[in-house]
Order: structure tokens, then sequence, then C-alpha cells
């Protein structure tokens, strides 16, 4: 059963951000970026390990963002409608010094069909981030480090538990105002709950999962390098790679007996464009 109405979902995401950049007068943009990868990875799971088809729309005003972004597969198969999504998010971003305090609100809405084994669901979350200044010089301006920060999801809908990750971003600028090199890591840890909702496998054959975690758990590392070439002051193209595996023991062993992926390398290119 669905819990969620898909459009009053977005529609009730689309009119607060509406009503935040309406308050005041605030500098807007769209971003546009789609994207062609060689597998779909999200927190520890391969949802699918061939082609995804994965477009994004970004409306920023002032401080207020609204992305709309979906996951589609290249070839349909069985039980897609698990992996085909969309994902309507909300944020507002508090900016102090070097801190960043980050609110928002996600709603992911599955692909409809009857063989559909997801339950639309809300989830609410919250990043702290910090940026780690180098102190500008004579000879070099001020600028970034590196920016560790934490992240917390919870899923208040269909799920009812915790999702978190610790992350930490670097940027090098490899050509002046054309091309970048950006790195990243994240590792991911889930309650009970969730674990059981997202980490419990079938690996007997019969219809009952034979193996739920038995607590919280760290649940994955994902390791990111992108390289965005802007094309002109509108365009870029971004290639990335992505690394992801299972961290823990007990769940990279059901997932292997369950014939599921316990790790992968996804390839990617973007295309996107900001009016």
């Amino acid at each position: 059963m669905k819990v969620l109405n898909p459009a009053m979902v977005v529609s009730l995401i689309i009119c607060v951000l509406c009503a935040g950049a309406t308050a005041a007068t605030v500098e807007s943009e769209v971003e546009v970026d789609v994207k062609a990868a060689t597998a779909h990875l999200w927190r520890g799971q391969v949802l699918n390990d061939e082609a995804v088809i994965q477009p994004s729309l970004t409306v920023r005003a002032g401080d207020w963002a609204l992305n709309l972004w979906g996951t589609w597969d290249v070839d349909e198969t069985t039980n897609s409608s698990a992996r085909q999504r969309i994902d309507a998010t909300l944020e507002y971003s508090f900016f102090k010094d070097n801190h960043i305090l980050t609110p928002g609100i996600t709603a992911y809405v599955y692909h409809d069909a009857t063989y559909a084994s997801e339950d639309d669901t809300v989830e609410a979350s919250l990043e702290y981030a910090y940026a780690v200044m180098r102190e500008a010089t004579k000879t070099k301006p001020q600028e970034v480090l590196f920016i560790p920060s934490l992240t917390i999801n919870y899923d208040f809908g269909d799920i009812d538990g915790f999702y978190s990750a610790i992350s930490l971003r670097r940027s090098f600028e490899l050509v002046e105002n054309q091309m970048d090199l950006d790195l990243r890591v994240d590792l991911g840890a889930a309650d009970k709950s969730y674990a059981n909702a997202k980490f419990s496998y079938d690996v007997t054959g019969t219809s009952t999962n034979a193996f739920s975690p038995d607590g919280s758990a760290v649940i994955d590392l994902t390791l990111t390098a992108s390289a965005p070439i802007a094309l002109n002051e509108k365009w870029t193209i971004t290639p990335s790679v992505k690394f992801m595996t299972l961290l823990d023991s007990d769940i990279e062993a059901a997932a292997k007996a369950a014939g599921k992926e316990s790790e992968e390398t996804a390839l990617s290119i973007s295309v996107s464009a900001v009016f």
C-alpha cells in the first residue's frame, strides 16, 4: 500500500519554497542536470548494477533549495519499480562564519506498479558542515581546504528509522576557472529499524527473511571522485567514478549468500546547465 500521495507531497514542498522565496527579494537560479551511470549505488545498496539515467532539477532562492531527482533503469527488469523513483527535497541552509547547518525534508516516491515492493516514504534530515579554511597570503587568496560534515536522516514514514553519514570533501583546481577535481568520502551507519528495512535478506530460498541485522551497524563506505569541466558560464560536463562497499561483516555475508553485490564501482557522466 502506498503511504503518500506523490502529487500532494511535491505540491506542498513547492508551495513552501515559493512562500520562502516571495517573503523577501532574493536571488534565484535554476540548475538542470542529466546523468548517465553504469550502476545505481545508494547507502550501501547496489540497487541496479546496470545502466541508469538520473535527471535532476534544482531551484535555489536565497538560502532555500528545492531539488527534484529521479532514477530510471535503461533496461526494464522484474521488480524494477523498487529501484525507479523520484525524490523531492526541500532544504534551508543557515550560514555562520565557517559553519553551515541545513535541515531538510525529502519525499521518496517509487514507480507505481502492481508488483511494486517499495512504499513511498518521507525523511527528515539535518546536516552540519564546517569549512576548514587556509588563510590568505601575499600570493594566494583564502581557500577551502576541506569540509567535514555529519548528516542525520530520519525516515518517519515507512521505516521509522535512522541512517546517518560522516563525510569529508576536498576540491582541487586543476585548470583555473575551468576544471576541478572533487573528492568525497562517506561513512554510513544505521539503527536497527533502518538496517532491518534495507538489509534483511532471504538466504534460504524461502519467502521468509533468513537474515535481519540484530542492531545498529556501520553499514557502508563510499568513495567518489568527479571532475567538473566548465564549458562556459552556464554549461558543465562532469565525469565521475564512485566505489561503494559494505563494512558490516554479517550484512556482507548475508548479501553475498542472497546473491546480492556487497561492493560495486559505478562510472557516470553528467551534463548540467544553470540559468
